[in-house]
């Protein structure tokens, strides 16, 4: 599974919002919560808070299909590793894409979340440090919650110690698996 994660300045919200809606080389789109106009609506607010950043897009690429259930789950695990507050989760906006793919390729699915990158109770932005290693993390995270095959990244070592670390319950035997037939 792959999840990425990248922060959108104020003056490319617009980009964003459009390209949220957008069919492009997508088959079908379909919003799961929010609007565009509400994508627009965090450029506002970061711009009026003087503030260089608006929306925190996260793209989720499973390798196979997701529930409800489980999509939830991977958004709480972003929510809680960037310090996503109850206000700013209240304004996430989520849609899904369809892209067609060659018989075998990978998942036809993948989702996007715009996350407000400022918090209008407190003025306060999103975690950004160390991004590349915390989204390798969820993703590793991802795929032990929800039982799809397990895809070692470049952080390998300290994705698996933060993980040990972080959640002490999580069985992390595929994992150590999946590092040892790599």
């Amino acid at each position: 599974m792959i999840l990425k994660s990248s922060r959108i300045p104020v003056s490319n919200t617009a980009t964003i919002a459009n390209y949220f809606a957008s069919e492009g080389e997508n088959e079908k789109i379909d919003w799961l919560q929010g609007t565009q106009a509400e994508i627009q609506l965090m450029g506002i607010t970061a711009k009026l808070a003087g503030r260089a950043f608006s929306v925190r897009h996260v793209i989720v690429a499973p390798g196979e299909k997701l529930n409800g259930n489980e999509l939830a789950q991977i958004l709480d695990n972003v929510c809680e590793e960037y310090g996503v507050t109850k206000n700013m989760r209240e304004r996430i906006t989520a849609v899904v894409h369809k892209k067609p793919r060659e018989q075998g390729l990978g998942f036809e699915y993948h989702y996007h979340f715009a996350i407000p990158e400022v918090d209008t109770d407190t003025g306060k932005v999103l975690d950004s440090r160390f991004t590349h290693m915390r989204n390798e993390k969820l993703s590793r995270l991802a795929e032990l919650q929800t039982g799809h095959e397990i895809t070692p990244g470049r952080f390998n070592r300290e994705v698996y110690d933060a993980l040990l670390r972080e959640h002490p319950d999580l069985d992390l035997s595929r994992y150590q698996q999946a590092l040892e037939d790599a």
